[in-house]
């Protein structure tokens, strides 16, 4: 909890914000961060407001519990800021509750099997995972016809389907959900379910090529590429 040395220092420390270009513009271009510490941080010095190092959260409370104090030039350019900042977070929420809507998240689970009667082409493969792990970690995986990719690695590499193995290979127009023998989905591939929303799957491929960057060390049974 802030605590506040000299009370009688208060209006200067938000005449001296008020005086600040760079803050007032931030609060009118809607712009407000933590970069802004430097400045409620130099108004408090100024002022000789208080012994501690101010940030914009401790503005924020300030202003709530002090704003009589306050230039009327500040009270208008914080009260302007916030309504936009409720603004832009209820049409964020709106958003959010549209795409939800579209996309059926908020629709009750169906078990694998209805989903079958419902999305074309949708195939149920019955197959347990492989325990043995033949492939070690630290393999560089790779699809069929882009070994080009890997020419002069030095780490150990794989080109996947490997011929000869039990390799399921989920086709651009097919999609499929397997299933163990206990039951349980271990992997869902369902296609064209973001397609009235590109910038989902251009979101979520992003974060896959950054994951799949992060995690290049990881096993190879932990990275599946998948595009839709």
């Amino acid at each position: 909890m802030l605590k506040v040395t000299n009370n009688d220092k208060m209006e200067d420390f938000f005449a001296c914000l008020s005086a600040d270009t760079a803050f007032m513009s931030a609060l009118q271009a809607n712009t407000v961060s933590v970069q802004q510490d430097q400045c409620i941080a130099c108004a408090a010095e100024q002022a000789q407001f208080t012994t501690t190092a101010l940030t914009l959260e401790d503005f924020w409370h300030l202003f709530a519990h002090h704003t009589d104090k306050a230039p009327l030039q500040l009270s208008g350019a914080v009260h302007a800021y916030q309504k936009w900042k409720k603004e832009h977070r209820n049409a964020e929420h709106s958003a959010k509750r549209t795409l939800a809507n579209d996309l059926g998240l908020k629709d009750h689970a169906l078990p694998y099997a209805k989903l079958a009667d419902i999305i074309p082409d949708l195939a149920i493969i019955y197959h347990d995972h492989e325990e043995a792990r033949q492939h070690k970690r630290g393999a560089i995986l790779v699809d069929a016809g882009n070994e080009d990719l890997i020419a002069g690695a030095t780490s150990p590499t794989l080109v996947v389907p490997l011929e000869g193995e039990d390799w399921y290979v989920v086709t651009p127009e097919k999609s499929a959900i397997f299933v163990n023998t206990e039951g349980e989905v271990e992997l869902v591939v369902i296609r064209g379910c973001c397609g009235t929303h590109p910038d989902i799957l251009e979101y979520v491929n992003g974060v896959i090529s950054e994951a799949a960057n992060d995690h290049k060390g990881g096993h190879v049974l932990c990275l599946t590429g998948v595009k839709m």
